[in-house]
């Protein structure tokens, strides 16, 4: 199971910035496109699960168990805990 799940939008600079970001640093991870373009973000249902904020990207961090997971938005915090 990887580490990291990032929610992304391809066309995003700041989501191609965290997917370079964790290749370089060696860390697998699992991406998950989101449709931003069609307005998924902004639907009730992925702000309860996701990001109440809506933004793209996020950058979900799994721990010991595989329903743990800790979400860092935005991008710049994520920039900053990955590089912690």
């Amino acid at each position: 199971m990887p580490l990291y799940r990032l929610h992304y939008f391809p066309e995003s600079g700041n989501s191609y910035k965290l997917a370079l970001m964790l290749t370089l640093c060696g860390e697998t991870f699992e991406p998950v496109w989101t449709n931003f373009g069609g307005s998924v973000t902004r639907t009730a249902e992925w702000r309860k699960a996701v990001n109440e904020m809506g933004e793209i990207p996020v950058l979900e961090e799994s721990h010991d168990c595989a329903s743990c997971w800790l979400r860092w938005c935005p991008s710049w915090v994520i920039q900053i805990a990955i590089m912690c």
